[in-house]
């Protein structure tokens, strides 16, 4: 239970697609103002050393997750390009070419 006439104020924060930098300045604004922050879903509160650390990393996987599913999608892009183009090294005949091969 908070301290009389402080109320606690509950958010959602979605890790996903965000800068572990983004994470690290909020939660350095939010100490400033004397907020701590305790999630409803992880073990841990910034109160302390062990809480402010799990923030972080949980901030850098997602930052990585992130960062992998935008390689993933690009190669998958990539790859469906190079099949689309019937040749193995991706490339479309010039406008007007003919083919050789019958």
């Amino acid at each position: 239970m908070p301290p009389a006439g402080i109320e606690p104020a509950h958010a959602v924060w979605e890790a996903s697609g965000q800068r572990i930098s983004q994470l690290a300045q909020l939660a350095e604004e939010l100490d400033r103002l004397g907020v701590v922050l305790r999630s409803a879903t992880e073990p841990f509160d910034t109160s302390a050393a062990a809480g402010r650390m799990m923030l972080q990393m949980l901030g850098v996987f997602a930052e990585f997750e992130h960062a992998t599913i935008v390689d993933r999608v690009t190669a998958g892009i990539e790859r469906r390009a190079k099949k689309a183009s019937g040749r193995p090294d991706g490339c479309r005949s010039a406008p007007g070419a003919t083919s050789k091969r019958k």
